[in-house]
């Protein structure tokens, strides 16, 4: 499957540890007796429409070199289709994303990737950094945001109690969103078997009001995941601010959300749109037509971001072995 160095070490936690309890159910097709397709699904609860429901990510689609041409990756998708009423996946490639629109499957257009350079060694770097500064300016005409908020950087979660009542407080104020308790977060970023995130809290009158989880690698810094009320604009502002405070070496900072008060955080702080727009899909069987419309997600929700990660931390790893 690629030959990953680290999918054995990731196994267990992705697939049989699911925080929901879950079994892990993947799609596998044999041929005498050999294994020549597979499609693995990470099963989560999601928050749709005001009911917590299960809903699948679908990941590590894998049709054997030998068997590709013969249709095998649609008899796959036949059947997980029918694992899940909701079946999403992140990272689409051009030539996944025509056979899963035959399927059903319908792109989401709120996603964007987001960028700020501060390291300038090319032409087409520099221009874009005048276009953040441009971005920056017209952010200063409309930031009206101001709250006195208190800023915690920590390796650990806040404590169970707290997200969870945070989670329930600011669950109704999403359309679709998956599940963002602490059982999920605990599992999803302190569990991690490789990775290491930091988490940053955003407190109010010593309330906790938002967690962001970030992680870094050779200079380049994510913002992977947030959890804070939909309406909370103060909150991301604060957020963004805090990614160069604690990353002051950082030469380029990047996240992929649909959120729109998040985009327009990362617009009024100097932050540019990209154009290389990253791809969401939503199989929905309540409502196929408006069903990929409406989803709060972040860099960190879909398995691209753990491998990612396994991936980033498996190679310091190995050079500090190394060394």
């Amino acid at each position: 499957m690629g030959g990953l160095p680290f999918k054995a070490d990731i196994w267990d936690w992705q697939f049989e540890s699911n925080p929901y309890g879950y079994n892990f159910d993947p799609v596998v097709l044999e041929e005498a007796g050999q294994i020549v397709a597979f499609n693995a699904g990470m099963d989560v609860q999601v928050y749709y429409n005001g009911k917590a429901v299960p809903a699948l990510w679908s990941c590590d689609f894998f049709v054997h070199k030998n068997c590709r041409g013969k249709g095998i990756g649609q008899v796959v998708k036949d059947e997980q289709i029918k694992k899940s009423n909701i079946i999403m996946s992140f990272g689409i490639s051009n030539m996944a994303a025509p056979v899963l629109i035959k399927k059903g499957w319908v792109a989401n257009e709120d996603i964007w990737l987001f960028k700020r350079y501060k390291k300038i060694d090319t032409t087409k770097k520099s221009l874009l950094v005048v276009l953040q500064m441009w971005n920056r300016l017209l952010g200063l005409f409309t930031l009206n945001t101001k709250v006195n908020s208190s800023v915690v950087k920590t390796r650990k979660l806040p404590i169970k109690p707290e997200i969870d009542h945070l989670w329930n407080k600011v669950k109704s104020s999403y359309k679709k969103i998956v599940v963002r308790n602490h059982d999920y977060l605990h599992w999803k970023y302190e569990l991690h078997p490789i990775a290491k995130y930091l988490f940053i809290e955003i407190r109010r009158d010593k309330e906790l009001k938002a967690v962001a989880v970030v992680r870094e690698h050779n200079g380049q810094v994510k913002l992977v995941d947030l959890l804070a009320h939909a309406d909370d604009l103060a909150s991301r502002l604060e957020v963004v601010k805090q990614l160069e405070i604690i990353y002051p070496s950082g030469h380029l900072f990047i996240c992929a959300t649909t959120d729109f008060l998040l985009q327009q955080a990362f617009l009024r702080l100097g932050y540019f749109k990209a154009r290389d727009k990253p791809r969401f899909f939503v199989r929905n069987e309540y409502d196929n037509k408006n069903g990929a419309a409406g989803w709060f997600l972040m860099t960190g929700d879909s398995d691209g971001e753990l491998l990612t990660a396994s991936s980033d931390s498996y190679s310091v790893n190995k050079s500090s072995n190394a060394v």
